[in-house]
């Protein structure tokens, strides 16, 4: 775990001005800028004090963003496709969990928006193309499949928490979410010029992660559901972080379990953010990812889902990332 004195060298590395870390954390407040170009001096790896979370170094670099020409799924938002550049940036191994959040809880005494309202959108057992507000449902709630004193529970993902509970959390541990084009940058990582994070196959080689399989058609056979043809992942909902393969950046679940919250408003490519504004006259939320219960064209490396920032679900959560934005 890296310290304070390594941090505060790592910083000086950097050549950074004068930069203000959480005390005792390794972590600065507002995110420590990566520089673009050759970083070789920099740690592959840097642990957070606050949480214990693993941040891996990602080299950046010129990347596509947007639908590719080929695309028979793409939506409107997703066009026009670009080529951006994108700084080295560092961000979490793996999703944020309940055991880390539980932890922040605790720290900070923060309420999160469901436990305010005192109900959650689940999905709806057995799933229907509707959610359903659900009296009570929060981030405490043990999702179907586990028992409250199950010690998996800890490193499952946490979900119904709002872009405005990630962003709480991201200030507990000085980090920010991940900005829209790093997380396509992320998606692309195995597969740059592919439709989907695995490449042009409808399905991926098993292992890849936590998509909607064979499991959800088995638990619910009844229910039409749209799966990656015979993929079988040995999950029905959320899986524990890090179960699955690691991707070309060495990371876990950037595609499927939850869909992740973007620091980003929801705005499509080509527009003004105030043309797309949510309920009350504030930006939208976008998440990216897609997770395990999505329909396979939301997989896609490209997609983007709209979503008002006070809301949470069960198959929505976040990871966290250290950025330059130059």
């Amino acid at each position: 775990m890296i310290g304070a004195r390594a941090f505060v060298a790592v910083c000086l590395a950097l050549a950074l001005p004068q930069v203000s870390c959480l005390s005792p954390g390794p972590v600065c407040h507002r995110g420590t800028p990566v520089p673009a170009g050759p970083h070789d001096e920099l740690p592959r790896t840097v642990t957070r004090e606050a949480d214990g979370a693993e941040m891996v170094l990602v080299s950046g670099g010129r990347a596509w963003r947007g639908a590719l020409p080929e695309d028979g799924d793409a939506l409107p938002d997703e066009a026009p496709g670009e080529w951006l550049n994108v700084p080295a940036f560092y961000v979490d191994r793996t999703e944020v969990t309940r055991g880390q959040f539980a932890m922040f809880v605790e720290a900070t005494g923060y309420t999160t928006t469901h436990e305010v309202s005192g109900e959650g959108l689940a999905i709806a057992d057995p799933p229907t193309n509707q959610n359903r507000w659900v009296h009570g449902c929060s981030w405490r709630t043990v999702p179907p499949g586990y028992a409250d004193d199950d010690p998996l529970l800890h490193s499952l993902p946490v979900t119904f928490v709002s872009r405005n509970d990630a962003e709480a959390y991201c200030e507990w541990v000085g980090a920010k979410l991940p900005s829209e084009a790093q997380f396509e940058f992320l998606l692309r990582a195995s597969s740059p010029m592919s439709i989907y994070p695995w490449g042009d196959a409808s399905a991926p080689r098993l292992g890849w992660g936590n998509l909607p399989g064979q499991e959800l058609r088995d638990a619910f056979p009844d229910w039409p559901l749209n799966l990656l043809g015979e993929y079988s992942d040995d999950h029905v909902r959320t899986a524990p972080v890090a179960s699955y393969l690691r991707d070309g950046n060495g990371l876990h679940d950037i595609s499927g379990n939850v869909s992740e919250w973007c620091r980003d408003p929801y705005v499509p490519y080509g527009h003004v953010e105030t043309e797309f504004w949510g309920p009350g006259g504030s930006p939208s939320g976008v998440l990216r990812g897609g997770n395990f219960f999505q329909h396979p064209a939301c997989l896609r490396s490209s997609s983007r889902r709209q979503a008002d920032p006070a809301y949470g679900r069960e198959c929505w959560g976040f990871r966290l990332s250290l950025i330059h934005i130059s």
